[in-house]
């Protein structure tokens, strides 16, 4: 005679079932990202599902869904009848990007500086030290995530979580624009200078002048970055020889 499975039972491992097949997914997607992000799987780059489901022993299934999840992001361009590849970046596309987060960030330093305390003071030095420690340490990826930490600092700590949404769904975008600005770039004195600043009008509350730095940091990221990328009509390597050019880095 069969033992009947309890309802409670039955539910509960379907349920472990789900949460299993969801984080085998979720880092499917997040390995991906890091290496679209860090240029090792470069614009253009076909990514199908019997040859990722071989990299990752795992069914299409799950692959299939970890791309929906980088299109989502950004990362990955699915069309009907072709093969899932890696999205290039146009020049339009990365001010596009920028213009947002400038506004973001600007808005969030003014509601931030209205209610600031002496810890949101100590995150953001916290946030400026890692900036200078993956620059000291001339980390382009550590250098990425410490800015895009930044941000995010003073975002979540506007008080405004809309905000701080919207921000985060820029970051898998804005992580690779920044890994590729600066891994082109041997010097980053400019962006730690910058930070130094960013960081100290905070400390005076002033918001004009955190604002003010924020908007030139973003104009100095796109100049590089347009100067750097000329010849170019998108970014089609990310993976080039490193440009000689002191004293600038990625906001």
């Amino acid at each position: 005679m069969t033992a009947e499975i309890a309802p409670a039972t039955l539910l509960r491992k379907t349920a472990q079932s789900d949460e299993k097949a969801a984080s085998l997914v979720a880092s499917i997607s997040t390995v991906l990202a890091k290496d679209i992000i860090a240029g090792r799987l470069r614009p253009g780059d076909d990514l199908t599902s019997v040859a990722l489901s071989r990299r990752f022993g795992t069914s299409r299934t799950s692959v299939r869904e970890a791309l929906l999840i980088l299109a989502s992001e950004g990362l990955v361009r699915i069309e009907p009848d072709k093969r899932p590849r890696v999205t290039s970046i146009s020049f339009e596309k990365v001010r596009e990007i920028y213009a947002v987060r400038t506004r973001l960030l600007t808005l969030a330093v003014e509601l931030l500086i209205k209610r600031i305390t002496d810890a949101d003071l100590t995150a953001l030095e916290d946030a400026r030290d890692e900036v200078i420690a993956a620059a000291g340490a001339g980390d382009p990826e550590a250098l990425s995530l410490a800015i895009n930490n930044v941000g995010e600092t003073i975002a979540s700590r506007s008080g405004n979580a809309t905000l701080e949404g919207m921000l985060a769904t820029l970051r898998p975008q804005l992580s690779r624009i920044l890994n590729f600005i600066n891994a082109n770039n041997s010097s980053y004195d400019d962006i730690i200078h910058d930070h130094i600043r960013l960081v100290r009008a905070f400390n005076e509350r002033d918001a004009a002048l955190a604002s003010a730095l924020i908007t030139s940091l973003t104009s100095k990221t796109l100049l590089w970055f347009e100067q750097a990328n000329n010849e170019l009509p998108q970014i089609q390597k990310h993976q080039r020889r490193p440009r000689r050019r002191n004293g600038r880095g990625a906001a």
